[in-house]
């Protein structure tokens, strides 16, 4: 009898690349190839395969499972301005994780490799959550994490795991509903790939003559709330380059949505109902939508999807005012939408992706921000 492999022709059209099936398989007979944009796909090898569907079981895309609705929505920041300050927006995600960790439990979420890439890992004391934190826009690799977070369920330690809709779908369809599981899902506009930005590092390099050791998208050093989106690369000579998204081909691409996952621009993740037990985003719009919060450090939308979720919330030190699912997607489409589908790139080329810089580009990025958050509010 011939085998029907359960994975047969896929690639970013139908498939998120949360690596669930890859984990799942009792014969490890899928792995990971990249596809022509840089994307992870996962290949069958159909002599090992045993048709026993486990991977058509986990995929967030062909078993959809039961999403959480919201319960409760803050806009928010840590208490203290020194956590503010180093996280992207509000640094909720980081009491969230203490939280867990000073409780003997432990955090999985994404931190750069050191080939310039961004992974999923396991962390279990404090002093290692760092490489958790902050924006990181690029395809995150799962890899064996949702195994070890089995295990870790299994020993009865509580669990946060930190990751976008179709990466949280994946693990937990991976592991089942657990009463010490709980899901971050962070806000997300769709995914650009791996490929695509390991081929971008490679064009600075040329241009510039020097290796990069360290990428930050949206860093505060001159623009506190990050909204400007100020990237900073850190090269191997001790020297470090600061650039705005605008002016940058990787970045503004992925800002207008050029160059996302092809499932990214239907995804059925978006809307009100969720996966996780709490989303996070940044909230944007925070002077209109409340003008009494002081957000110049930046602000958080904090979404509470389940009881799991508004306990561990609760027991966190922040600023809070209650807000609404109108008011954190008002300016946040990304929340209940996906981007604007464009004709695909057939090859890397970051050169297609260089930005024309017009002169309200030019006044957007290098009007003073205290003036900007002062327009907003008025």
């Amino acid at each position: 009898m011939p085998v029907q492999n359960h994975l047969h022709d896929m690639d970013e059209e139908n498939c998120c690349g949360c690596g669930a099936c890859l984990q799942i398989c009792p014969q490890s007979c899928i792995s990971s190839a990249e596809n022509k944009r840089g994307f992870a796909i996962p290949v069958i090898d159909a002599e090992k395969c045993v048709n026993c569907g486990l991977c058509k079981k986990v995929c967030p895309w062909q078993s959809i499972l039961r999403k959480n609705q919201v319960i409760e929505s803050y806009i928010a920041k840590a208490a203290q301005e020194s956590v503010q300050k180093k996280c992207t927006s509000g640094g909720i995600f980081n009491l969230l994780a203490e939280e867990i960790l000073k409780n003997g439990g432990v955090v999985y979420g994404c931190e750069w490799t050191d080939e310039l890439l961004v992974h999923h890992v396991r962390v279990d004391r404090v002093e290692n959550l760092p490489g958790l934190l902050q924006s990181k826009y690029v395809q995150s690799d799962t890899e064996r994490t949702f195994i070890e977070v089995k295990k870790d369920l299994n020993a009865n330690r509580f669990v946060l795991y930190s990751g976008t809709a179709c990466q949280l779908a994946g693990l937990k369809n991976f592991v089942g509903e657990h009463e010490n599981l709980i899901l971050v899902e962070v806000a997300c506009h769709g995914v650009p790939s791996p490929g695509l930005f390991r081929e971008y590092i490679h064009w600075i390099e040329e241009k510039t003559q020097k290796n990069v050791v360290g990428f930050q998208f949206r860093n505060r050093k001159k623009h506190k709330k990050g909204e400007h989106y100020q990237l900073r690369i850190n090269y191997s000579d001790g020297t470090e380059e600061f650039r705005y998204a605008a002016f940058d081909p990787y970045y503004a691409s992925f800002i207008s949505g050029q160059t996302l996952r092809g499932v990214c621009y239907d995804c059925i993740y978006k809307g009100k109902d969720r996966v996780g037990d709490i989303l996070l985003a940044d909230f944007w719009g925070a002077e209109k939508e409340h003008p009494e919060f002081h957000a110049e450090n930046g602000a958080s939308a904090v979404v509470i999807l389940s009881s799991k979720g508004k306990e561990v919330f609760e027991k966190i030190n922040v600023t809070c005012k209650p807000s609404s699912w109108e008011k954190v997607t008002a300016h946040n489409r990304s929340l209940i939408e996906g981007a604007e589908k464009t004709d695909f790139y057939q090859t890397i080329d970051i050169n297609r992706f260089i930005p024309k810089v017009t002169a309200k580009t030019l006044l957007k990025v290098y009007m003073p921000e205290k003036i900007k958050y002062l327009l907003k509010r008025l």
